[in-house]
Order: C-alpha cells, then structure tokens, then sequence
C-alpha cells in the first residue's frame, strides 16, 4: 500500500514553544509542542552495545532551549563528553523530521506484530520452496531507545535489532520509518562539534 507523502507543518508560538504538526493522508495529525521551560528535556537517544540493561550506551540529549549534549562510554572514539546549542529553527526542523518519520504515532505493539507475520509468511514460503527462499538470521541486538517529552507526554520507543530488522524487512514502513530517525539522529551526533 502506497502512502501519500508527509507534509510537515511548523509553527512558532513564542520563544521556547513550538509546534509541528504531521498530516498524512487519512491520519489524524498530532500536534507537538515543546515544554516552555527552556531547560526541559525534549529529546533523548540512546544507542547501544549489547542487550543487557547495563551495557554501556553512546546518549544524545536535547534541551527545548536548543542544547543538545552527547555523552559516550570510554571506549568509544570521540570526545566523552560534548555539547552545543541548535538554532530555534534546527529544533523545530529536528521534531519535524522526527514527525514525518512516524516517531510520535509509532506503536512497537503493531510493528512487533507486523514483523512476526512477514517472518512466518517467508518461513512458510521456505518451507513450501526449499532452497529458493533465503531466511535471514538476526545478528543486530543493539538495544536503540529514542525518549520524546512534549506538551502532550512522553513518547519512549525501545528497539532491540531495528538495523538488522529493518535490512531484513524493509517492506515494514514503521521501522524503516524509526531507522530513518535513527540514522539521522546519529548523523547529529556526528557533527563536528559533537564529536
């Protein structure tokens, strides 16, 4: 099934309060806004190295006054501790993005589900085609957690493997959607100044 494009509304309500706004085709749109305490805690990434609770996680943290900070384990190249400030428009082109990828309307229920039914419809299919029909064996485990603190309340998505699903099954539009924000939330953190 086709979907129509998203189209991304932004809005500016005051100095520390925004709003964005996704509109799709037969969805209801969600509006987001940004706490007005500029010290709030809007966004918070967090990519893993192992499955366990504990393990070590390279963590991105935006403020709803444009702050953002990185922080990474000892072992990972970079500095261990960087920062800087978006301007108030890369904040809201940053949650606007985020909106068109799906991330406030994600549900992990239904993806979950999405994802046991193609992987029992390519199990029945290699069964029925032996040798025809590869099976793909997960080796991503790497936990990925993206926390959204708005107005309208928490958002928090907890992913264990969503590269290796997403390689596995592209066809599902919510994950490939949550890997979109993902890589782009990796490619901040990239940035020269936070490295």
């Amino acid at each position: 099934m086709s979907r129509a494009p998203a189209k991304v509304l932004l809005r500016w309500f005051g100095p520390l309060t925004m709003a964005c706004a996704l509109a799709r085709a037969g969805e209801a749109s969600p509006r987001v806004e940004v706490p007005a305490d500029a010290g709030a805690l809007v966004l918070r990434f967090s990519d893993g190295f192992g499955e366990a609770a504990g393990d070590p996680r390279v963590v991105l943290e935006m403020f709803a006054d444009g702050r953002v900070v990185v922080t990474r384990p000892a072992f990972v190249l970079g500095s261990p501790r960087a920062e800087t400030r978006l301007s108030s428009s890369d904040v809201g082109e940053l949650l606007a993005s985020m909106a068109a990828h799906g991330v406030f309307t994600f549900d992990a229920t239904r993806a979950r589900a999405e994802l046991k039914a193609v992987e029992l419809q390519r199990a029945e299919e290699a069964r029925a085609h032996p040798g025809e029909v590869e099976l793909i064996t997960r080796t991503d485990s790497d936990p990925t957690t993206l926390e959204l603190h708005v107005r309208d309340g928490d958002h928090v998505i907890s992913w264990a493997g969503l590269r290796g699903d997403v390689a596995a099954h592209p066809e599902i539009a919510s994950l490939r959607g949550l890997h979109e924000a993902q890589e782009e939330l990796r490619a901040l953190m990239r940035r020269k100044e936070l490295r």
